[in-house]
């Protein structure tokens, strides 16, 4: 996990998203690999997916941090739908 944030903090997403894969694979209950999947994905604007992913992580562990990201993440989804809509008109 740790060295997939930090290749998201020096921009290597796709290395990240490989990495929090990879921890998945070799612990499917781990929280932390599916926080940083939902940070991935949304990065990548993947809402839906973002979301589904920081779901993952708050059904195996409550942290607050995992509850708080679902809702920035539903804030951010609903805020680029609204953009949308109001560019379409």
């Amino acid at each position: 996990i740790e060295m997939g944030a930090k290749a998201c903090a020096s921009g290597n997403w796709e290395l990240g998203r490989s990495y929090a894969q990879q921890a998945i694979a070799h612990n499917p209950n781990d929280p932390e690999a599916y926080y940083l999947l939902g940070l991935i994905e949304r990065n990548a604007l993947n809402y839906a997916q973002s979301t589904a992913n920081f779901e993952k992580a708050y059904s195996i562990e409550q942290k607050g941090k995992y509850k708080s990201a679902i809702l920035k993440n539903s804030t951010f989804a609903t805020n680029e739908a609204n953009v949308r809509q109001q560019l379409s008109n």
